[in-house]
């Protein structure tokens, strides 16, 4: 199992995962460069805020 990645959520990848989780259903392709360009976030960034939108969104999940 992955560690849980510590974002301060109001930093660039916080609010750009919060984005993610939202919208992403709507967005399948190229996410990192969407994210990039949405957010200013360099390509690690952009990764760990998908990686942050998916452990927010198992977080949701019920039974999680």
């Amino acid at each position: 199992m992955r560690e849980q990645t510590t974002v301060e959520p109001n930093s660039k990848i916080g609010i750009a995962a919060r984005w993610y989780a939202d919208r992403g259903h709507e967005r399948r392709r190229a996410v990192i460069p969407t994210l990039r360009k949405k957010f200013g976030l360099s390509a690690l960034q952009a990764i760990e805020a998908v990686n942050l939108a998916s452990e927010q969104k198992q977080g949701d999940e019920p039974g999680k």
